[in-house]
């Protein structure tokens, strides 16, 4: 159990981090989960991809949480006189043109891929599931596993130049 933290922590985080900026609530629901996990592992079903079992155990874990979290966040005295050191315009002006431009066109990228195209370079880079992994998982042929992976890459190598 102890490696499986290890080797998903940051995979978690990653996940969390799309979701929410609250990186303290996703650190929670991780201890949460692996806590569950450890309390209940007699009666959770056998599983032949634990990653995968794992990461979509901690998505619903963390959708149900926003979902039942309040719509905004008084701040706190504390957090109120806290300034960060100041940038000149220049460099937020630069650093924001640079990460909207990115962030744009990574978007656009993501935007042409299919559903099964993203859930396949999710299991492929983020789960780490090599091809006869995403075979058994979905159903599908190794062949066309390759194939969908492949026509993704092209697709995000065309769109983000």
């Amino acid at each position: 159990m102890v490696s499986l933290y290890k080797s998903m922590y940051q995979y978690l985080l990653n996940i969390g981090g799309r979701y929410t900026e609250d990186q303290h609530q996703v650190k929670d629901l991780i201890q949460q989960l692996f806590l569950h996990l450890w309390e209940q592992h007699a009666r959770l079903p056998a599983v032949t991809h634990v990653k995968a079992y794992v990461a979509r155990a901690f998505r619903n874990r963390l959708l149900n949480a926003l979902k039942h979290a309040p719509r905004y966040v008084p701040v706190g005295e504390e957090e109120a006189a806290y300034e960060p050191a100041e940038l000149s315009y220049f460099e937020k002006l630069l650093g924001y043109q640079e990460n909207e431009a990115r962030r744009a066109r990574l978007s656009a990228a993501l935007a042409q891929l299919t559903p099964r195209q993203l859930e396949l370079l999710e299991m492929r880079f983020y789960l780490q599931m090599n091809y006869e992994e995403m075979e058994s998982a979905l159903g599908i042929s190794r062949k066309t596993v390759y194939n969908i992976i492949f026509n993704a890459l092209e697709t995000l190598r065309r769109e983000m130049k």
